[in-house]
This record gives structure tokens, C-alpha cells and sequence, in this order.
């Protein structure tokens, strides 16, 4: 941040810190992981990003950052399932990080549900004949 007096005696106030990412969003849902995908608003330098995941119930938390890349996504793995999650996402730049983008809540499947929507993807129907 850098403070400065302008011409009329007014104080400007530069940061250089990126704006925080827009559109973010949980896909390829899983019994066991997720991916989260993100948005950089035009005209931001970003060397990378930041994802804090925590189960809603509090019960652990964990913080991804990764440097000198130009991804928009980051799979979260090793999560339990149907279990409700929390994420932010934030930006990071050459002089700091965004803020952090808004609260994303999520729910894992269970395993019966991935093993479903696993064969759905894949085309195949399953009939039980009884």
C-alpha cells in the first residue's frame, strides 16, 4: 500500500494487491473430492492462488496455495463423504493476496450416489430384476 499527497493536498491510496476471483464454483462433485474453478477479473496480474477449505462443522481446515501458475481450478481430495464443506478462493500477486472471494458451501456425495452418477457418465443403466 502506498500513501501519497496529491496536488490538492488529498492522500491517494494505491494497493497493488489483485482483486479477489469471481465465479466460483464446485464441479465434478464426489464422494471424496471436488473441483473448484475460478474466475480473475480483467486486467489483474495473478502469480497464483489460494484455497481454504473447511468442513462446515468446523472439524478441520485445510489451506492450498500454489505460486507461479496460471490455473483457474484446483481439485480438493481426501474430503468425507456427504459432508458440507466451505471454500474461498483468493488471488496472489506479486505484492500480496486478494481478499478472499465470497463463501461457496458444498456437499460431498455419498459412495453410493458417485458410484450412480460414475455409471450414469459412463452411459451404463443398471436394473435389478427381483
Amino acid at each position: 500500500i502506498i500513501c501519497s499527497k496529491g496536488k490538492y493536498g488529498l492522500k491517494l491510496l494505491l494497493s497493488y494487491r489483485p482483486a479477489a476471483p469471481v465465479n466460483v464454483s464446485v464441479t465434478h462433485l464426489r464422494a471424496d473430492s471436488a473441483t473448484v474453478s475460478w474466475n480473475i477479473p480483467e486486467g489483474e496480474t495473478v502469480i497464483g492462488f489460494a484455497v481454504s477449505q473447511q468442513r462446515q462443522d468446523g472439524l478441520m481446515q485445510r489451506f492450498i496455495r500454489e505460486v507461479n501458475t496460471t490455473s483457474r481450478a484446483c481439485i480438493l481430495w481426501d474430503l468425507d463423504e456427504d459432508t458440507d464443506y466451505i471454500i474461498q478462493v483468493q488471488s496472489v500477486g506479486v505484492y500480496g493476496e486478494s481478499l478472499a472471494s465470497k463463501k461457496i458451501h458444498f456437499r460431498t456425495l455419498k459412495k453410493s450416489e458417485h458410484i450412480q452418477s460414475t455409471m450414469m457418465d459412463q452411459g451404463k443403466h443398471v436394473c435389478w430384476i427381483i
